[in-house]
């Protein structure tokens, strides 16, 4: 079997919503993981380029398929918005525990609704999670400006560009040529963009072989190139407003596998505001009447610009 066919082939072995799943269970591990490589003294562009070169392997070894046979397929927005993501991602662990930078890009949502109306698509739009997520976040900025916490607000900060970049890759997966691999236009734009910087970095400090060995392995190979393999796949059957909403499944793995290995510490104010950020997203899943509406209603737009035309 050929893994790099569509899913909309017969021989395709998995349901979308699988598709969707397994990255959601991988990613709950990976936020935990980047954390205490982190803490551990790995750079943020060291852990970034072996996810990548990872990400590659995966598509190169068991995929056998060639990253390099339509390079200007695999530059695209989607490997931009990925680039930037995986940046703001780490950076974001550095200062803040995994599960506040989680319960922060589960706000993707508001941003690939946002993307949607830039095209003029037609999207659900819960004014309650809108006023939900500033809320949320509001809490969190009072609560790092009473504790006089800069890394607290730093890590705010790059968790904010984390989910909105998220939310942007989301809603730009799914128009990668489908002749290339998606994990091939996630993990290239970011090996080649965080390999000076990582050179740099381990010129002056080098990571141990183990923590290299774990971001190859765990963080590269599973949760980069298994990973977004699969999410590739499920952007294919999903909207990116859809995907952005999945995204929340994510959170009581993260919460559960930090609070038993890193022992999390979270004040009362940080679990309400995560609470209320939550809630947003779950109201507006609770509006959505099907997993794949909005592809659906844009669709049904394009047929409409189509049959106004020939009148």
């Amino acid at each position: 079997m050929n893994l790099c066919e569509t899913p909309n082939s017969a021989s395709w072995p998995f349901p979308p919503w699988l598709c969707a799943a397994l990255p959601l269970a991988l990613w709950s591990m990976n936020a935990v993981i980047s954390r205490a490589l982190l803490l551990h003294g790995s750079g943020a562009f060291d852990v970034l380029c072996w996810r990548a070169l990872g990400g590659i392997a995966f598509g190169v070894l068991l995929l056998r398929c060639n990253p390099f046979s339509n390079m200007k397929a695999v530059f695209t927005m989607a490997g931009l918005f990925c680039v930037l993501n995986l940046i703001c991602y780490n950076m974001a662990l550095k200062y803040i525990n995994a599960y506040l930078v989680m319960v922060l890009e589960t706000s993707c949502f508001i941003f690939s609704m946002a993307y949607s109306l830039c095209r003029r698509e037609r999207v659900h739009i819960c004014k309650l999670a809108v006023a939900f997520f500033a809320i949320g976040l509001a809490l969190l900025y009072i609560n790092a400006a009473k504790q006089e916490n800069a890394n607290l607000l730093l890590g705010l900060f790059w968790g904010i560009l984390c989910s909105a970049t998220f939310g942007l890759l989301n809603s730009t997966l799914g128009s990668v040529d489908k002749s290339v691999p998606k994990v091939f236009a996630i993990s290239v734009p970011c090996f080649l963009a965080s390999l000076p910087v990582a050179a740099w970095d381990s010129a002056n400090a080098a990571p141990s072989l183990v923590d290299s060995l774990v971001a190859l392995g765990i963080l590269g190979v599973l949760c980069t190139g298994a990973a977004y393999h699969f999410w590739g796949k499920a952007s294919e059957h999903y909207s990116g407003v859809s995907l952005s909403m999945l995204f929340m499944l994510t959170l009581p793995g993260t919460f559960l596998t930090e609070l038993i290995f890193l022992k999390m510490p979270l004040c009362a104010l940080e679990l309400a505001a995560s609470g209320i950020l939550v809630a947003g997203a779950l109201a507006n899943a609770m509006l959505k009447p099907s997993p794949n509406a909005d592809l659906q209603a844009s669709e049904t737009q394009e047929q409409d610009g189509m049959q106004a035309d020939e009148a």
